[in-house]
């Protein structure tokens, strides 16, 4: 009888612990976002056609006497690259704590540059049109730049406002993990919305009737 109430007392002790197992209040980690910019790489390989085919926003013709032909395009990818790194401990009662430890953003710009294959390289229009793509190129980086800082606080806040993770079965470790991910994404698509509206109004202001007017006015024997 003993020890059958000594057994009782440890297990109504170890249902306790469980029942009261809390994970420590980790402050959320600094996160830091990298830019990489690698130079444009440039193709003259497709045709003014194909290219026009390529889908772009803006209308620069002013009827439909007045086509307009790409002989440039410049084509970008800014998806980021998460390096997030979590903690697990042993929380009791077969749970553990779940923290972040390190929030990581980088981003690596490599743009593309297409000058049609009818325009030779080196000639005047083929010079022409790749200053013009050039502009694009330093208008995203220079909007890119700006928009890091911007990027950084909006995740940064977002992981300071998440609540605590109280503990969890193991199994459902991953899954905690992913909501944590997403909130991350979350902040970095609506910021990067606002990044996508200005880089847009910013290029429409570079790709106008009148700047492609100028180009095919540069090297009139070329046309």
């Amino acid at each position: 009888m003993i020890a059958g109430s000594g057994l009782a007392k440890l297990a109504a002790a170890y249902l306790l612990v469980a029942a009261e197992a809390t994970c420590p209040i980790v402050p959320a980690p600094k996160v830091t976002i990298n830019f990489t910019n690698n130079a444009p790489v440039e193709f003259n390989n497709k045709t003014m056609a194909e290219l026009t085919q390529i889908p772009v926003e803006g209308v620069f013709s002013r009827s439909n006497k007045e086509p307009f032909v790409h002989q440039g395009i410049t084509q970008n990818k800014f998806d980021p690259e998460l390096h997030i790194l979590f903690r697990r401990d042993p929380a009791g009662g077969g749970q553990i704590c779940i923290s972040l430890e390190q929030v990581a953003i980088e981003f690596i710009y490599t743009p593309r540059i297409d000058i049609a294959s009818e325009v030779k390289a080196g000639s005047c229009l083929y010079n022409a049109v790749l200053q013009h793509e050039v502009r694009h190129v330093n208008t995203e980086i220079i909007t890119f730049n700006e928009f890091l800082p911007q990027l950084r606080d909006a995740v940064q806040a977002a992981l300071n406002n998440m609540p605590p993770i109280p503990p969890v079965p193991e199994k459902d470790a991953v899954g905690v993990q992913n909501t944590s991910i997403d909130i991350i994404n979350g902040a970095l698509l609506k910021k990067g919305a606002e990044l996508g509206e200005t880089l847009h109004a910013r290029q429409q202001m570079i790709d106008t009737r009148a700047e492609y007017m100028r180009i095919n006015a540069l090297c009139p024997r070329e046309q």
